[in-house]
């Protein structure tokens, strides 16, 4: 009898170890760094945002302090799923395609996209999960078909002492751009305590109010009517919202969606860069190292590469902890198939390190002009020799993506956050080992815009190297 009553207890231990044991190989800590953020550290991981607060019962995804102990949850995916994905304010096909693990082309086949860059909010994507990514948004409660219905009133919030746009937009789920379009906002650092910025548009409009609101605030975000109320609503909410958007967040309030008019630019109108083509010869910045064509400038994380501001990305999953990005070398090249026209193009290369750089040029504009600016670039990602990157695996075709910033007042720092950026151009745009074309549309509002060619690198490899020719700015006036 009591043998018996011992292998029972074996038992329970024995299925209570291996309990223990599936815990800790779907969870582990990461303690965070000065610098980091929630975004950082769940793209690092392969996870969202989302994911990661609800594991740490984190209400504000921009509150997180160094020394955090945070618990990444373990991805569960079966590798054979199909889910579905419903299309939010902000959103791109590159930045959903990266959220699950998939490419652009990929998305754009199974949902029979003709055209990547078209995309509208409420739109129902279908996606293949193949990769094992869990995806970012949680499982419909109703059949894929039915759709939330959107908000019949304009969701609205009072700016509170020391917000950003880029918090506010982190806080309900879109970007900082959207905000700006739906507010007429010229520039996204002017916003002032006490301002009433709508977030999301309803559907059906009201009539003007005829007198001041007189609603008290609850735990969802005030909300307003559609018409423009005379004055702002007499009672103002006293803290954040205590309950998280229902829309799902884009994640990274860094990376906005660009604000583009519905304006063609002619395509001979004049191009308004100096040596568009990287022509005649280069001059020294930094002698040895960084050689630019003349009307050039090139930009980077400079010295110091302190972690909280050069950053690698990645890093947790693939990258020694600690790594930080580096300053690439330039020069130029005249190597056949890394020129597009005439005889010589830009380079620059990232040995063994990871980067994010570029060349940008100011040039002239007239306020209100629409203009278009775009460039032929291509990547070489490998670690051994010849002109194939190694594209493999999902990793190895995300190592290097390009993206055109834009700051329309004629600044020079690439990295502020006011500057206009494109959606990122990747894998599916066909980058590496052959030149494609980039482009961004803008609106001018002064009489100068400074023009960045960016590329990001995200992993440390042998060959990291970008090449950039024909670049062009046009506008409309």
């Amino acid at each position: 009898m009591n043998i018996r009553r011992i292998f029972i207890l074996l038992a329970i231990v024995a299925l209570l170890l291996a309990g223990v044991t599936t815990a800790f190989a779907q969870n582990q800590t990461y303690v965070v760094q000065p610098g980091d953020t929630l975004f950082s550290i769940a793209r690092s991981f392969g996870l969202t945002v989302q994911q990661i607060a609800a594991a740490n019962g984190i209400t504000n995804p921009a509150l997180i302090y160094a020394g955090q102990v945070l618990v990444i949850p373990g991805g569960s995916g079966s590798g054979s799923e199909t889910v579905t994905y419903t299309v939010q304010p902000g959103d791109t096909l590159f930045f959903i395609a990266l959220r699950y693990g998939t490419t652009v082309n990929a998305l754009a086949n199974l949902n029979g996209l003709t055209n990547p860059d078209v995309l509208y909010v409420g739109q129902v994507l279908v996606i293949s999960a193949g990769s094992g990514v869990p995806p970012t948004q949680p499982p419909p409660t109703e059949p894929p078909t039915t759709q939330p219905p959107p908000p019949t009133e304009n969701v609205t919030y009072v700016v509170q002492p020391g917000d950003t746009l880029g918090q506010i937009a982190l806080r309900f789920g879109t970007t900082y751009q959207q905000i700006a379009l739906l507010n007429n906002i010229s520039n996204p650092d002017r916003i002032f305590p006490g301002q009433t910025l709508i977030i999301r548009q309803g559907t059906t409009p009201t009539p003007p109010p005829t007198s001041e609101p007189t609603v008290e605030p609850t735990a969802e975000p005030t909300t307003e009517p559609t018409a423009e109320p005379t004055a702002e609503p007499t009672v103002e909410p006293t803290s954040e919202p205590t309950t998280e958007p229902t829309a799902e967040p884009t994640e990274d309030p860094d990376i906005p969606t660009p604000i583009v008019p519905v304006v063609t630019v002619p395509a001979n109108a004049p191009n308004l860069l100096t040596n568009p083509g990287f022509e005649g010869s280069v001059r020294p910045v930094i002698f040895g190292e960084v050689n630019v064509y003349e009307n050039w400038e090139p930009f980077y994380c400079d010295e110091p590469y302190t972690t909280s501001k050069c950053p690698a990305l990645r890093q947790g999953s693939g990258n020694p902890p600690g790594l930080q990005m580096g300053r690439p070398e330039y020069k130029p090249t005249d190597i056949g198939n890394r020129v597009r026209s005439g005889l010589t193009a830009q380079q620059w290369f990232c040995f063994w390190r990871t980067c994010d750089a570029g060349v940008f040029q100011t040039v002239s504009t007239t306020p209100g002009a629409v203009c278009e600016a775009g460039a032929y670039v291509q990547s070489w990602s490998a670690n051994g020799t010849g002109f194939t990157s190694d594209l493999q695996t999902a990793d190895q075709r995300a190592n290097s993506t390009w993206f055109v910033r834009v700051d329309s007042t004629g600044g020079t720092n690439a990295f502020a956050n006011s500057v206009l950026t494109s959606r990122g151009f990747g894998y599916g745009d066909g980058i590496y080992d052959k030149y494609v074309r980039i482009s961004y549309t803008f609106t001018a509002t002064s009489t100068q815009a400074t023009v960045f060619f960016e590329n990001l690198r995200i992993w440390p490899i042998a060959n990291n190297d970008n090449y950039i020719d024909d670049a062009y700015v046009r506008c409309t006036k």
